[in-house]
């Protein structure tokens, strides 16, 4: 009968010890794994703040930007664990011998041990290429804006970031008048015009009654090309041309028929809801003030377009948005509020044209001498002896006002990777390798 029970306890203990060490180990792993995972985001997210608020330090004081892309975060796992069990079973004395209940039934002991190692290894990518360069150099594709609008962010400050200027063909005039984003000019009047547009479409858009939508327009395959009108296209050229996604049209003017494709251009305008939205608006002196509201609606009626190149192509008067490069858009953010605080405090334009949500420069970065209580900086750091924060005053207020630059923060870190490269398709050569 001992012997039966003693040989039970024997498989029960190596069962035991066995199962608290899969669970020890395997918990090991985990812990480890989470513990990295953490650690690595937020320096991620540190480190890359950090390097968006530098480069803008940086412009502020007129110096040269740099850009440490981030690649790939490799890291390997050692877990090793050791087990080693000793069981020991004593049968006891045949009945007569003195003592049997000494005699133990089975006796064991178990040793458990774990270790674990990390190696992670951080891969750095100097923008140098020039591929890079002419992407940070160019101007912002038009279909970032369009994506951006559509997610829902503010359009005044997609606007006030990312657009150069509005070239607008006003009503009654031929020609094509422009307002420009920035002070550098002078012209104040230019400037606060281009903010007053900004804030009504911004309440066309809270009301939505602001729309993005397509418009086909036929694109010409070779400028100055065309069938004589005479001699019409055949059905093989008109077969040759829809394999290839082309069609044939016949120019209004000449006649003559265009090889060419039909693409699909967004624009802005306006939507359901808006005649109560510029009704409302009018009521208001700021908004009332001069032609901009009339303005607005007369070229949002026909459609608003983008134009991704510097210069129309055709030269015709038309109304459109001319979008900056990204490093453009960091240098006006940068030093838009040292030109907000030298022209415009205590000029009389400011409160009868521009409406109190554009009173600011579209990100405050210096808040020295601030007396209104500040939120918990997102990051701060000091350049050249001057303090560069991302934060907002403490306010009760729940508009988006209270919470304006580190939105446009959070804008500008969202743009850097909308017109990021793809890291793989960079020369090896630019690429620093950091094992730890």
């Amino acid at each position: 009968m001992n012997s039966l029970v003693s040989a039970s306890i024997r498989p029960g203990l190596v069962r035991f010890f066995l199962l608290i060490s899969v669970l020890f180990l395997a918990g090991c792993g985990s812990a480890h794994y989470r513990s990295d995972y953490n650690g690595f985001n937020n320096a991620y997210a540190d480190s890359s703040n950090r390097q968006m608020l530098l480069n803008l330090a940086r412009l502020d004081q007129h110096d040269p930007t740099y850009f440490l892309q981030f690649g790939q975060i490799s890291v390997q796992y050692q877990v090793s664990g050791s087990l080693n069990v000793v069981g020991n079973e004593t049968i006891p004395p045949v009945s007569g011998t003195t003592h049997p209940l000494e005699s133990p039934l089975g006796t064991g002991t178990a040793t458990v041990g774990a270790a674990a190692s990390t190696t992670p290894s951080f891969t750095f990518i100097p923008v140098t290429d020039d591929k890079v360069a002419q992407a940070l150099l160019q101007p912002v594709p038009p279909e970032v804006l369009y994506s951006l609008f559509q997610q829902g962010w503010p359009v005044d400050q997609l606007m006030r970031l990312m657009v150069q200027r509005f070239e607008i063909q006003l009503p009654g005039q031929s020609g094509v008048s422009t307002f420009t984003n920035s002070l550098d000019d002078g012209d104040v009047k230019s400037y606060a015009i281009f903010l007053k547009m900004c804030a009504i479409a911004r309440q066309l858009q809270i009301h939505g009654a602001l729309k993005l939508q397509a418009k086909t327009e036929f694109v010409p395959l070779a400028q100055g090309w065309a069938l004589p009108k005479d001699k019409p296209p055949t059905p093989e050229q008109l077969i040759a041309a829809q394999d290839k996604d082309l069609v044939y049209v016949q120019d209004p003017d000449t006649k003559n028929w265009q090889l060419g494709r039909n693409e699909l251009i967004p624009i802005f305008t306006l939507g359901n809801g808006s005649d109560a939205v510029f009704a409302s608006l009018k009521k208001q002196a700021v908004y009332n003030y001069g032609d901009s509201l009339n303005n607005m609606r007369t070229f949002l009626g026909s459609g608003f377009a983008v134009q991704e190149k510097l210069e129309s192509d055709t030269g015709s008067a038309d109304s459109h948005l001319i979008l900056r490069s990204f490093l453009n858009i960091l240098a006006a953010a940068a030093k838009e509020q040292t030109n907000f605080e030298a022209v415009l405090p205590g000029n009389p334009l400011i409160p009868e044209v521009v409406p109190d949500i554009e009173r600011q420069p579209i990100l405050k970065l210096r808040w020295n001498g601030n007396s209104t209580p500040l939120l918990s900086p997102l990051l701060a750091l000091n350049y050249h002896g001057q303090t560069y924060q991302i934060t907002d005053p403490v306010t009760a207020k729940v508009d988006e006002t209270a919470t304006w630059n580190r939105d446009v923060f959070r804008l500008l870190t969202q743009l850097a990777f909308q017109v990021s490269l793809d890291t793989s398709k960079f020369p090896l050569p630019t690429t620093l390798q950091v094992v730890q």
